[in-house]
């Protein structure tokens, strides 16, 4: 394409043969220190633009031939795109119009239609912005791309995750880290061949969590407190980052309450007493079963009538008899033994 811009003034006769058109362009520039200015330069350049530029004698019209770019435009093969860019990029123009009484300034703008290039990466299957997970879940991030088919298959997938750390100074930062993980953390994470799922199985946590043992629920933590995720997706000639967010479900941590430490110590201290009961009513037994296994004999006394000496003889059998069944009695419960004691001393 050419284009054609033309200026024209009138001045004073005596000095309308007398005007001078200088015509300047602005470019981007690198200086030594490696700063980027933007360059004020004559029109036409001295430099490989110069053919592209053609002023007039009087200096009223600047032809400006715009470079032809095969379209579409190969990614790997820009240099016509790249020049077509330089010479119409929003590139500023300005013509200064002067006689030694009077001076004028009219600038003006080019700009390119903008050409598609192909092989960038276009999106086609992206993440859930965020993942709300729980204890013992599986999930499956999917990411998908397509672009120009000479670079479909050349293109990579990097997976990052962002944590917090404490660095050697004590200072807390986030720092980016691949996946899987090279830590304990890899067995949690699985990506596949081609580089588009990451398998993400969120630990178990045994509920409720008890304040004593944190462990399962520390470690679920530090995988899915809000973390951060993102995939740098990339050939070369393009790239694209995708950011994802896991977010665990909360889990209440609890302590053993008052109430039930009472429950437990009452309930210690019945068993203590009880125990404590049986084992003295065992001794009580014992103690009498002892006595009356002993043998004695009783005090003949020589006032006893022969009738008073039977009823003492008879009280005796009988007192052996009862002492042969005291173990009987004994073993059902403590309530029967009380009335043996009370029948013997009758």
């Amino acid at each position: 394409m050419k284009i054609v811009i033309a200026i024209d003034v009138i001045t004073d006769p005596d000095w309308q043969n007398k005007i001078s058109y200088k015509w300047f362009w602005y470019l981007p520039v690198t200086t030594s220190t490696g700063d980027q200015i933007i360059e004020k330069q004559p029109l036409p350049p001295t430099s490989s633009y110069d053919k592209y530029f053609k002023l007039s004698l009087s200096g009223k019209e600047l032809t400006f031939t715009i470079p032809d770019v095969k379209t579409p435009v190969i990614a790997d093969k820009t240099a016509e795109y790249d020049l077509y860019q330089d010479l119409t990029d929003d590139r500023l123009f300005s013509i200064n119009i002067s006689h030694n009484f009077d001076h004028r300034v009219v600038n003006f703008t080019v700009k390119g239609k903008e050409l598609d290039i192909k092989n960038n990466i276009e999106i086609v299957k992206a993440p859930n912005a965020t993942y709300d997970v729980e204890p013992n879940m599986t999930i499956v991030i999917v990411i998908d791309v397509i672009t120009d088919p000479d670079w479909q298959n050349q293109i990579s997938y990097n997976w990052f995750w962002y944590l917090p750390i404490t660095t050697s100074t004590g200072d807390q930062i986030i720092e980016k880290q691949p996946l899987p993980p090279a830590s304990s953390y890899d067995k949690y994470f699985k990506l596949s061949l081609s580089g588009k799922e990451l398998t993400f199985t969120i630990p178990d946590v045994k509920t409720p969590v008890m304040a004593d043992n944190t462990a399962e629920y520390d470690l679920y933590q530090d995988l899915t407190d809000d973390r951060l995720f993102s995939i740098n997706i990339s050939h070369n000639f393009d790239h694209r980052v995708v950011n994802f967010t896991v977010k665990g479900k909360e889990l209440d941590i609890k302590k053993a309450s008052t109430s039930q430490a009472h429950v437990y110590i009452g309930f210690g201290i019945g068993i203590g007493i009880g125990l404590g009961v049986t084992v003295a009513v065992i001794i009580f037994i014992k103690q009498k079963r002892r006595r009356h296994n002993t043998p004695s004999s009783p005090i003949e006394d020589p006032a006893l009538t022969p009738i008073d000496a039977g009823r003492r003889n008879q009280t005796r059998s009988d007192s052996i008899l009862m002492s042969s069944d005291f173990e009987h009695i004994a073993d059902r419960d403590v309530h029967n033994s009380s009335d043996f004691v009370e029948e013997e001393n009758v």
